[in-house]
C-alpha cells in the first residue's frame, strides 16, 4: 500500500473540501500542478473519487484516510458517512468492517414499504435484520407502522446509523 509520503510527493490533501490537488505535473489531461486531481468512476453502485499516481489507480476516500494517518486494516473499508462517495472530508470518512459499512446503506429505490427490512406478506408485513452475517426475524404485523417500529427498534440494538435507510 501506498504511504503518505508517496502520496505527498504527488498531492495535497485538504481535509476540510477532500480535494487533492497536484503538487507535480505529469502526463495526461489535467495533471498540471495545482490542478484538483480525481476523476469520477462508478463501481459497486455508486460514485467514487479515483486517482492515478505513477500509473496506479487509487481511490481518493483510501488516500485520504491514509493522509489522515487513520489505521486500514486490510480486513476493512472506507465509509462514507453521508453516502455520497465523492464527499472526502475527513469527518465524512471512517473506517469500519464490511458488516458494519453494511448498516449505512441506503434504502432502494424499489422498496414497496419505504423501509429496509420491512416487506409485505398478503396483508400483513414481515420485518427482518441483518446482523454479524445473519438475518433475524423480527416478526410478521398486521400494520405497516408496527413492522417500521420493530424495524426501527432492531436497528438501535445492533448499532446501526441512524441515517440508515435514508435517502441521500
Amino acid at each position: 500500500m501506498i504511504t503518505k509520503q508517496e502520496i505527498e510527493k504527488f498531492l495535497s490533501y485538504n481535509p476540510d473540501t477532500g480535494l487533492f490537488t497536484r503538487v507535480v505535473g505529469g502526463s495526461g489531461v489535467g495533471n498540471v500542478a495545482g490542478a484538483v486531481a480525481g476523476t469520477d468512476i462508478h463501481a459497486r453502485g455508486k460514485t467514487y473519487k479515483r486517482i492515478t499516481i505513477s500509473g496506479k489507480k487509487y481511490f481518493a476516500h483510501r488516500l485520504a484516510v491514509i493522509c489522515l494517518e487513520m489505521d486500514l486494516p486490510e480486513s476493512c473499508v472506507v465509509d462514507h458517512i453521508n453516502g455520497d462517495g465523492t464527499c472526502n472530508i475527513s469527518s465524512n470518512l471512517r473506517v469500519v468492517s464490511a458488516s458494519d459499512n453494511a448498516k449505512n446503506i441506503k434504502l432502494q429505490d424499489r422498496s414497496v414499504t419505504g423501509v429496509i427490512g420491512v416487506i409485505p406478506r398478503g396483508r400483513a408485513f414481515e420485518a427482518s435484520i441483518g446482523f454479524k452475517g445473519k438475518c433475524f426475524y423480527l416478526g410478521r404485523f398486521k400494520d405497516l407502522e408496527s413492522a417500521k417500529l420493530a424495524r426501527s427498534i432492531a436497528e438501535k440494538v445492533v448499532g446501526y446509523m441512524d441515517e440508515h435507510g435514508d435517502y441521500r
